[in-house]
């Protein structure tokens, strides 16, 4: 199976919300993989399942740190936005990446950012209490 194909099954898998613990071993096994894009697939697929943010904000912030690969730092760009308000320690260092960001990504910081502050709602599932 190709990275990318295994990305977005692990996406799809995250978008059914919380899901059978089955679902959700195969995702924590997943943020562990050695491919960077494959844990930041699987992060975001873990907090949209209910997943505690200390599980998934630092493999967002090793994505915004680490890759020059632009569809993994978007999609951890992404996933900082869908955590809201738990992702806020991150909005100074995702406003120096805007600085020297494509403009595709500056859009896509500039949804996380306003997703983080309150302004635009997550789009992915949203259970009711966080870190089960």
């Amino acid at each position: 199976m190709t990275r990318t194909v295994k990305d977005a099954a692990i996406i799809s898998l995250g978008r059914l919300g919380p899901t059978t613990p089955a679902a959700k071993a195969l995702l924590k096994r997943q943020v562990d993989a050695p491919e960077l894009g494959t844990r930041v697939a699987s992060a975001c697929a873990l907090w949209w399942t209910g997943s505690a943010a200390e599980d998934v904000y630092p493999v967002f912030m090793e994505a915004l740190e680490k890759t020059s690969d632009v569809p993994t730092l978007e999609r951890a760009i992404f996933g900082l936005g869908e955590m809201g308000s738990h992702a806020k320690e991150a909005l100074p260092k995702l406003a120096r990446l805007r600085d020297e960001a494509s403009e595709q990504t500056k859009t896509v910081i500039s949804e996380a950012t306003r997703k983080i502050e309150g302004f635009l709602p997550p789009t992915g599932p949203r259970p009711a209490e966080k870190g089960k």
